[in-house]
């Protein structure tokens, strides 16, 4: 009888621990499917994100490089025709906040003049903070954009850069540039509102090496499994962006 007894719960310790490993596994599996949807759900909003980053971005340059490719047909432009044309700008763009035309890498021509006075006459290649990056516009005859950087009337910045070639006979003219307003780029992109989702934006120079995170916490950067990266491209090198849900 006692046998039996010890044979019974044992019987019955066996099934217990069997259903007790099948509820684990359900659970993991369960625990797995929520991170998965998780994290499927931070892909799709990241993804969006970075679609409209790379539409806001990527739209302004192109206004830049309108105004480059207009003086280079225009190269002894007047006064008011270039007012015209850097009006029309920011009329399509509510990120462009001032427009500088620097022929022989001089700043003759800046829009609005209000507020940006100080910059006119200056000479590019007496500026070692930035010829480099101006000098890069010439050498490889392409738009490069810089930045961000901390702007003197405030906020923070992109500058783009466009190189003009006069059509005629292809010589160097000189450069025009624009300051596009990062934090409103960053609101147009929906970053304002995320209550479920932290973000960080990092730059990535040209050679691909990670720059400093200049939105969001770079803890979200640090190497594990729990959040989504993805590269937004630009017309000019790209930012890393990473996600994951918020807490």
């Amino acid at each position: 009888m006692r046998e039996t007894k010890i044979v019974f719960f044992k019987y019955i310790a066996v099934v217990l621990g069997l259903f007790l490993a099948l509820d684990i596994f359900i659970q993991y599996q369960l625990y797995q499917r929520y991170r998965n949807d998780q994290k499927l759900s931070v892909y799709h909003q990241t993804a969006a994100i970075r679609a409209q980053l790379e539409k806001e971005v990527n739209s302004n340059l192109l206004l830049i490089q309108g105004l480059a490719d207009y003086v280079s047909y225009h190269p002894d432009f007047s006064i008011n025709e270039i007012e015209r044309y850097c009006q029309g700008m920011l009329f399509r763009s509510d990120l462009i906040m001032n427009i500088g035309v620097a022929p022989d890498y001089v700043i003759k021509y800046v829009y609005p003049l209000d507020g940006n006075e100080s910059v006119l006459g200056l000479d590019y290649r007496f500026s070692p903070e930035l010829w480099d990056k101006v000098k890069e516009v010439h050498d490889t005859g392409k738009i490069v954009v810089a930045g961000p950087l901390d702007l003197v009337q405030g906020g923070r910045g992109l500058v783009g850069r466009a190189p003009v070639f006069v059509r005629s006979n292809e010589y160097f003219w000189g450069i025009v540039s624009a300051v596009i307003d990062l934090n409103k780029l960053l609101v147009n992109a929906g970053l304002s509102d995320l209550p479920n989702l932290d973000v960080a934006i990092r730059s990535v120079d040209a050679e691909g090496v990670d720059d400093a995170v200049f939105y969001g916490d770079p803890k979200l950067f640090d190497s594990d499994n729990s959040h989504v990266t993805m590269q937004v491209i630009l017309s000019s090198g790209s930012w890393r962006m990473a996600a994951m849900p918020a807490g």
